[in-house]
């Protein structure tokens, strides 16, 4: 569901958004050697990985709060 400006409001349901909008709304990002450590952050959302993250992630939490 477009909210006009081109974002998919809050309201949308996975299944009614297009998929030719995927790539404008998610972003996929993975560690370029396995086992190593990534976090992302977006706003307020911190992510890690896999357990080597765990260090890092909550270093961005705390970064954040």
């Amino acid at each position: 569901m477009d909210a006009g400006n081109g974002l998919v409001s809050s309201t949308a349901r996975p299944d009614e958004i297009d998929p030719s909008d995927y790539d404008a709304i998610y972003s996929y990002e993975k560690a370029l050697l396995p086992f190593t450590t990534k976090v992302v952050v977006d706003g307020r959302l911190v992510t890690g990985q896999n357990p080597q993250s765990a260090r890092a992630t909550a270093e961005q939490v705390a970064a954040l709060l």
